[in-house]
């Protein structure tokens, strides 16, 4: 009669150091699994944060574009009382152009009316 030899898995019962190998292991697996979703949690809150700023900035340029327009900080020359007496006339440094006219605060005028005294005293 042949005989020959195959493997197969079967049922086996575990060992008391079989049972501790794997409760270790699973210990360990716990461990390791804590920590990786630790740094999940900490990955997630930096790219959330890097995206909304993107999606931010990507909006602001969006309307930029659509725009054509942007709001920016300009020297501009303040001329009082023009074109009237407490009035002052705002104009663009760079390009000359009126942006406005306006009433001169009470300051304003005070400043005015003092500097003008002290001309008329010399």
């Amino acid at each position: 009669m042949k005989t020959k030899i195959e493997k197969r898995f079967l049922e086996c019962r575990l060992s008391n150091k079989d049972l501790i190998r794997a409760a270790e292991e699973i210990s360990s697996c716990r461990n390791e699994l804590q920590k990786m979703k630790f740094i999940k949690k900490e990955l997630l809150k930096k790219y959330s944060k890097q995206i909304k700023q993107l999606e931010k900035r990507s909006t602001e340029l969006s309307d930029l574009i659509i725009c054509k327009v942007e709001d920016r900080e300009i020297e501009c020359a303040v001329k009082f009382h023009e074109p009237f007496l407490q009035k002052k006339s705002i104009y663009r440094n760079d390009t000359g152009e009126l942006v406005g006219i306006e009433e001169m605060t009470l300051e304003e005028c005070q400043e005015e009316m003092e500097f003008n005294k002290k001309l008329v005293e010399v």
